[in-house]
């Protein structure tokens, strides 16, 4: 069992393990980038320290929507700098068993759960989430 926040996607039910999260914070201005990027929704300000914002509705090719009051921003260390991924609403941080499942037709495995036995949760590292947006930005 491993203690995950529980956190929303467009309909994606998702969880990250709570010691990849580094803090949550409300939605805040978005500063855009001088260029369109595929999966980075421009620029937020940190405490002074300009992070990038990854929008997880692209990474996830979930239907776009305009920023509201619920969106929260997940921030995260990847490769010794923070990120931000925005994401629609946070839920709790829950306690969960990882019990990985082969896909088929794949080497991937995919680590799903049953909350309440009603909402299926993926379970997601921060790498896999990283990793997946650098393929989409291609």
């Amino acid at each position: 069992m491993g203690c995950f926040l529980k956190f929303y996607v467009g309909a994606r039910v998702l969880a990250l393990p709570v010691h990849e999260v580094d803090r949550i914070v409300p939605a805040v201005a978005v500063s855009p980038l001088n260029e369109p990027h595929p999966v980075v929704a421009g620029m937020i300000n940190v405490e002074g320290e300009g992070v990038p914002l990854y929008d997880l509705r692209r990474v996830y090719r979930e239907p776009q929507v305009e920023m509201g009051l619920d969106h929260r921003f997940i921030l995260i260390t990847w490769k010794d700098k923070s990120v931000a991924l925005w994401v629609d609403g946070v839920d709790d941080v829950v306690s969960l068993s990882e019990d990985p499942v082969e896909l088929p037709g794949s080497e991937r495995m995919a680590s799903m759960v049953f909350d309440d036995d009603i909402f299926a949760l993926s379970v997601v590292s921060s790498e896999e989430i990283m990793d997946l947006a650098e393929r989409v930005a291609r």
